[in-house]
């Protein structure tokens, strides 16, 4: 009886093992998996850093001065002029 015992427990205990050791396999690869998943990702932060900055866009060249017309009769009004000579404005 003592014997039998005995078998079923070392049977016992060589399905739990095989179970655990099953679990941690899994574990492990799933470590590896999310392991190289953190490479990959380094390496294109890496890459991404080390490229050099875009030129930046040319800009417009702004206006120095604004053409001025007379609203009522359209003539160009003379630098610093705040009247036309219809006086109009």
């Amino acid at each position: 009886m003592i014997i039998f015992l005995v078998v079923i427990l070392a049977l016992l205990l060589a399905v739990v093992w095989s179970e655990l050791s099953g679990r941690v396999r899994e574990l492990e690869r799933r470590l590896e998996r999310e392991s190289e998943a953190r490479r990959e990702l380094v390496a294109r932060v890496h890459k991404l850093e080390s490229q050099p900055e875009p030129e930046p866009e040319p800009r417009a060249e702004t206006i120095t001065e604004a053409l001025r017309l007379c609203p009522f009769c359209g003539k160009q009004l003379p630098r610093g002029a705040t009247v036309c000579s219809c006086r109009g404005v």
